[in-house]
């Protein structure tokens, strides 16, 4: 059994108090179990309250030979016999934590961590966060399981409009990652040229669009390189488009506000284009 007991300042202001205690059985069953406290108490009362909820359980489930770890020097050493219990306020609840230790059949009490002890001190914030009124229960179901799908998949799906004709790797969608997440590729390299890449464009989050600054300060909506292909012959064979070379296509784009990395007209437009 492991168990942590803690109290904070709450609202009003007064003092929340709340227990965590993780039962472990030989199996590697876990149950964890957390009771937020009905009234005020200092650190160390809490710490003796978890032990003693804990004690209360494990012999209700019918359990005679107990191993107990805590994080309090204080109370461990105490139960030990190793410290004098000076304080009066504690002086209780070390005689009945002594009382409920000596109706089982075998039981130790040792030190461990604050590191070997999170899942019990993870139950104490819990109960201290949501401080319950009297008498009521609050069932939480924690469960494991595999993400939904891929990180970047994950946040590309949240964050844009994703349509079947989208590519799946849209240039944008990096640079989109680090201003809104601060997400970076795990290559270093990659990560370093979105890091300098992205002080020249700007996402807003409102229109869902990303923005590359032009050199005269122009907002330029970047596209895919789909929709760049779409654009490109929209701008080379529409109404308006005309056979124009490359650079004056490339210029009239620019004064349209759109840009790509490789904007410029590429073959395989120019030959769709005839």
């Amino acid at each position: 059994m492991f168990f942590d007991g803690a109290s904070r300042i709450g609202p009003k202001p007064r003092i929340i108090a709340g227990v965590g205690v993780v039962f472990i059985s030989p199996q590697n069953h876990v149950l964890p179990r957390a009771f937020s406290l009905t009234e005020s108490c200092s650190n160390n009362v809490a710490e003796y309250n978890a032990l003693l909820i804990g004690l209360q359980l494990t012999y209700g489930m019918g359990v005679r030979y107990l191993e107990a770890y805590g994080d309090s020097k204080l109370i461990i050493n105490q139960v030990k016999g190793e410290y004098e219990v000076r304080h009066e306020d504690l002086v209780p609840y070390y005689h009945t934590v002594i009382e409920l230790a000596n109706l089982f059949d075998g039981f130790y009490i040792g030190h461990v961590s604050q590191s070997q002890n999170t899942k019990a001190d993870a139950l104490v914030v819990l109960a201290t966060t949501l401080a319950l009124p009297v008498d009521t229960e609050y069932h939480l179901t924690v469960v494991t399981r595999h993400l939904v799908c891929s990180k970047h998949m994950l946040r590309t799906r949240e964050v844009y409009n994703v349509t079947k004709n989208v590519e799946l790797r849209d240039w944008k969608f990096p640079l989109i990652d680090y201003a809104l997440h601060d997400l970076l590729s795990d290559d270093p390299k990659e990560a370093a040229s979105i890091r300098r890449r992205s002080l020249h464009f700007y996402y807003d989050p409102t229109l869902k669009t990303l923005y590359c600054r032009s050199y005269d300060g122009v907002l330029l909506h970047c596209l895919s390189n789909s929709e760049a292909q779409e654009v490109l012959k929209e701008a080379h064979d529409g109404i308006c488009g005309a056979h124009q070379p490359g650079p004056k296509l490339k210029d009239r784009l620019h004064r349209l506000k759109y840009y790509w990395p490789t904007c410029r007209l590429s073959k395989n437009v120019q030959q769709t284009s005839h």
